[in-house]
Formats: C-alpha cells, sequence, structure tokens
C-alpha cells in the first residue's frame, strides 16, 4: 500500500524514504492509513527541496 500511495506523488524529491508503522497500524483501515500517508507526503514535501 505505501508504495503504491509513494507512486502517485509527483512533489517529492529523488531521494530514500523509510517508512515505519506503529503499533496497532494493523487495525487501522485503509482508507484512514492513505489519509496518513497523504499528510505526511505533504509535510515532507514542504520540508525537502523540490523534486526535479
Amino acid at each position: 500500500m505505501i508504495r503504491e500511495n509513494f507512486r502517485t506523488q509527483q512533489g517529492l524529491a529523488a531521494i530514500d524514504y523509510v517508512v515505519m508503522a506503529r503499533p496497532g497500524t494493523s487495525r487501522t483501515s485503509n482508507h484512514e492509513l492513505c489519509q496518513s500517508l497523504q499528510r505526511h507526503w505533504y509535510a515532507l514535501a514542504d520540508r525537502l527541496p523540490e523534486a526535479s
């Protein structure tokens, strides 16, 4: 799921990303996980240099 979600992101810098799940994530719905990932991608895009 993380890989597919990442592939849709256009504004992220071309660096390696490590995603670590928190305890209890297995009980979270796919929809909630996707929303959380989206928020994290936006936060990363704001903090890192733009993709070229």
